[in-house]
């Protein structure tokens, strides 16, 4: 077995993969910045010889093996990790229908061994294994697979047949300066060539490749001393191989990539290995079966010559070059099909500039995109584009015929940095470069002094998006839990933007489906003008972890290869951040209510010290396992007593902390972020009298989430002899009249003293002694026009707040009216950069006359009727962006009702649940935290369940990510 690098191979050593014991993995995985879908931690060598510890992810066909260092990039998520390797299955899987052959029964090892002392990368030639010598970035990320290198390496693991053209010495040096009969490069170059030909004339591949064709032709090559012995002669920068390969492109930009499939099916039937020129008489014959027309002309015209009874061969069974008319209408009656000047310029773009350049320090301004036509200089000729942070360009310097001669350097010119060194530019070549610029300034493009003044074209354009995927179509999953049936359903079809085009759509295809570690599983026929596919599968066993899923256009052998897939969509299994869900009640102890599914449902008053342990997991839409924490709305109605009520997880100690208080005879909700404890239950105890208890689930918090949710514990209580977790803040006295106490929370009951972008705390309100209202906000912003708990004199009335956090930790606390004694409870704490965005408190909504929100929508619009709903919309609003909202934090107030009732927040949309968000009584102000989904309208819906009306005020507190 041999290993492929681009300019050498080499023969295999050790390279292996060693699973580490448990302590080396526990060791090892200790340091991985990791929580989900983190791979298995192994020992890998490489080919060199290098041993490294990396983290292993299997796929259906592969395994990839990439460095722990990756994990440190904000952006090698879960997400990208799951492209990552469903990417590499796909790419094998198509691979193996191209070919028909795997290069083994294993999966396919594909490390990225950073740093390897492999080159750009090296693949296995018709074995496993490649390795990637580079890293991860924000470009990775945004493109997937690239084009060139993660495809490339893979396929020469697909050499089937690449020995049909080993020219020439078969024994390749460690000298790249020597012989390089490169066969491999033949076969690994065409293969991508159909994987991710783009069907785009200005395509990066199409000018790379095609133009070392025409730099053969520019240098006067012959087959013996270019292609054979790869002299340098056949052209400048290119080795032999580079002919072929451009002639493969050439096909597929002539005649479509069933062009392509002809080509790899002549092959596949009609092997040879004998002389090199039995291997360029087939070469010849491939050519002329996959374009379907003789060919002669071209190869007459390239120097190749060709065996007198092939070319009878090819007269008698595919055609005269008379009846191909691409030998004759080209440039002075010569071949077209070698006539790539006019389709190898750069494009047109619309800031267009000739002249000469103004020198490095005093550089010429041009638009971007832009095209400069220099009309060279003996002195350094500098231009500039203007880019946006991030904008991938994509470069094409030219010089013509007789052209300028130097080096190119691109330039930050404001931060002096050098992004690329080089190429020289040569008469008659153009060359292509790709940058991702990282942020916003002057491009320089320098081109250093030659030894003439020749002219120079520079085009800096947008560079094109990955070629796989592409936004031809929309792909959308849904599982029905009770069955385990997917539906996947494909619509928003642009078939203009399937590639490729002309090639693909000339005979029957179909859609098909691709499940990750399952392959494609279900294929439906393309009808033309349908927008919208729908499939349905069942995996064959139980889901085990999370599904990607992918669309295609596909075509058999015999009409042309599939098209690009559409972005993925990756099932979770269970959620991995904040799943916001529809209301449904879990838990209603009156007799005669009933719940979502029956279950705790009339089970009697909570009695005095009595605990109910609420079944949570498996209920609602909250999975059996994986949630860590749910969100509940819990309600005490007709209490006996003063008392309170607590959550916390079950099977843990009952905290010193409160949730809810009540009085007697009062009915009062608020909600409450609980731990789940290990039986996927949450814990209830009623410190008073009795009490009828009602639990409504809003969401949960899956295994990945980036909540740090904590059995309660007490961070303020300011009544004298009451303590704290740690004797903090507890006795201050009561927070008197307009004025403001600023809690720390950092440092505090395990809660980090920096990187805490929000905490959850259950604030209460004792014993006020007048009408008012209090304000949680970050202690290093201003104060808002908000409010979180609204107070009578003598209330004693909680809230929940998720209030984001200063910089050093701290909360303020205003108090409105009266003085008041507080409390707070803290039952979790998200980081900075959390999947929670919170946000200084804006007010959306505010029904009542006179009253301001915080872009004047929603404002004086009127008291809400009894029975009626008002529709919010919170998207773009205070803050929430436009889109990619799945969930909003609001704190619902009701103010002034005529008669008692209750209030319900849910997605706009759908229809009403048996639920409640928050209770009230006539005359009474009362508020509740609500984390409600957000409708695909980006709106939420507040019915007023009460025969009188109510004004409503909404603060948003922060979002969270769909």
């Amino acid at each position: 077995m041999e290993h492929q690098q681009d300019t050498l191979e080499f023969s295999e050593g050790t390279s292996r993969v060693t699973p580490l014991t448990a302590a080396q993995a526990a060791q090892a995985a200790s340091t991985l910045n990791c929580t989900v879908y983190c791979g298995t931690t192994v020992s890998y060598t490489s080919w060199k010889g290098n041993t490294t510890t990396m983290q292993e992810f299997d796929g259906l066909y592969v395994r990839v093996l990439v460095p722990q260092s990756w994990f440190d990039d904000a952006t090698f998520t879960e997400s990208a990790r799951h492209t990552l390797i469903n990417g590499f299955d796909l790419v094998y899987q198509y691979l193996f229908e191209i070919v028909g052959r795997r290069p083994g029964t294993a999966l396919d090892t594909l490390a990225y061994v950073n740093p390897a002392g492999c080159g750009d990368g090296c693949g296995s030639v018709g074995g496993l294994g490649a390795e990637y010598d580079w890293g991860w970035s924000a470009d990775s990320a945004a493109n997937g697979l690239e084009g060139y290198g993660e495809i490339h390496e893979i396929t020469h693991n697909f050499d089937s047949y690449g020995g049909s053209y080993k020219f020439g010495n078969s024994t390749l040096t460690n000298n790249a300066n020597g012989p390089l009969p490169d066969s491999s490069h033949y076969w690994t170059t065409m293969l991508r060539a159909i994987y991710t030909y783009s069907g785009n004339q200005n395509s990066y591949y199409d000018h790379q490749y095609e133009g070392w064709l025409q730099s053969y032709l520019d240098g006067g090559g012959t087959w013996q001393n270019c292609v054979v012995q790869s002299n340098s002669a056949c052209g400048s920068g290119s080795t032999g191989w580079y002919a072929p390969v451009g002639l493969y492109f050439r096909l597929a930009h002539l005649y479509g990539q069933q062009s392509i499939t002809r080509w790899i099916a002549f092959i596949k039937n009609n092997q040879t290995s004998s002389t090199d020129q039995d291997k360029l008489d087939h070469f010849f014959e491939a050519y002329s079966a996959a374009a379907n027309r003789n060919v002669n002309c071209v190869f007459d015209e390239l120097n190749w010559p060709i065996s007198q009874n092939v070319r009878n061969w090819v007269n008698t069974n595919i055609g005269t070059t008379a009846q191909n008319p691409g030998c004759s209408n080209g440039p002075g009656g010569k071949s077209s099909i070698l006539d790539m000047a006019a389709e190898l310029g750069p494009p047109a773009t619309p800031n267009n500039y000739t002249g000469p350049g103004g020198g490095f320090w005093s550089p010429h301004s041009v638009g971007f995109p832009g095209t400069v036509n220099s009309n060279g200089s003996s002195s350094e000729l500098g231009f500039t584009f203007q880019w946006s942070a991030g904008q991938k360009i994509l470069f094409y310097i030219c010089a013509p015929t007789g052209g300028h001669s130097g080096t190119t350097l691109i330039e930050h010119i404001n931060g002096n940095a050098t992004y690329w060194d080089g190429p020289t530019i040569t008469p008659g070549t153009c060359n292509t470069h790709t940058e991702t610029v990282p942020s916003t300034g002057t491009l320089g493009i320098v081109v250093e002094p030659g030894t003439d003044t020749g002219a120079y074209t520079i085009v800096a354009v947008p560079a094109p998006v990955s070629l796989q995927p592409h936004d031809w179509g929309q792909l959308s999953v849904s599982r029905n839990a009770a069955s385990g049936e997917f539906t996947l359903t494909l619509n928003q079809i642009d078939a203009t933007k399937v590639t490729p085009q002309s090639s693909l759509f000339s005979g029957p295809h179909t859609i098909r489906f691709w499940a990750q570690n399952y392959g494609w599983i279900q294929e439906i026929p393309w009808v033309a003008g349908s927008t919208t596919y729908t499939a349905k599968w069942t995996p064959p066993s139980a889901l085990s972890a999370d599904v990607e899923f992918r669309a295609q256009v596909y075509a058999d052998a015999a009409n042309g290869y599939a098209s690009n897939q559409t972005a993925p969509v990756i099932y979770y299994l269970i959620p991995r951040k904040y799943a916001a869900l529809n209301p449904a009640r879990l838990l209603d102890t009156r007799p005669n209510y009933s719940t979502i599914d029956g279950q705790f449902a009339g089970i009697g008053a909570a009695t005095q010290g009595g605990v109910v342990d609420l079944t949570v997991a498996g209920r609602g839409g909250v999975p059996i396992t994986g949630a860590v924490a749910v969100v509940l709305n819990v309600t005490v109605t007709n209490p006996t007593a003063l008392g309170y009520i607590t959550a916390w997880p079950s099977g843990t100690t009952r905290p010193n902390a409160s949730n809810l208080n009540f009085t007697p005879g009062k009915t009062i909700a608020n909600l409450v972020i609980a731990k789940l404890g290990a039986n996927g239950q949450v814990s209830l105890y009623n410190s008073a009298g009795t009490t009828h208890l009602i639990a409504d689930v809003a969401g949960y918090f899956g295994s990945g989430t980036d909540l740090n949710a904590l059995p309660p514990a007490r961070l303020l209580d300011t009544r004298a002899g009451f303590p704290t977790i740690d004797g903090q803040f507890q006795g201050t006295g009561a927070v008197p009249e307009g004025g403001t106490l600023k809690l720390m929370i950092g440092g505090r009951d395990g809660i980090p003293s920096s990187g805490v972008g929000a905490a959850i705390l259950n604030v209460t309100a004792v014993q006020p002694t007048g009408l008012g209202y209090l304000t949680l906000w970050p202690s290093d912003a201003a104060q808002p026009l908000a409010s979180n708990l609204n107070f009578m004199p003598g209330d004693i009335i909680p809230n929940l707040v998720i209030s984001k956090v200063s910089a050093s930790g701290e909360v303020s606390i205003y108090n409105a009216g009266g003085d008041t004694n507080v409390i707070a409870d803290v039952a979790g704490w998200f980081p900075s950069n959390s999947q929670l965005t919170s946000l200084v408190p804006a007010r959306l909504m505010d029904t009542r006359a006179g009253m301001n929100t915080i872009d004047g929508q929603a404002q004086g619009a009127g008291a809400l009727q009894g029975g009626g709903t008002a529709s919010l919309t919170v998207l773009n609003r205070g803050g929430v962006p436009a889109s990619g909202v799945g969930a909003v934090v609001l704190n619902v107030t009701v103010t002034q009702p005529t008669s008692w009732g209750y209030l319900t927040a849910w997605p706009s949309g759908s229809s009403v649940p048996q639920a409640s968000n928050l209770n009230f009584v006539a005359n009474q102000t009362i508020p509740n935290l609500v984390i409600a989904k957000v409708g695909a309208n980006g709106r939420v819906d507040f019915y007023n369940g009460s025969s009188g009306t109510t004004h409503v005020v909404v603060d948003v507190m922060g979002w969270f990510a769909e």
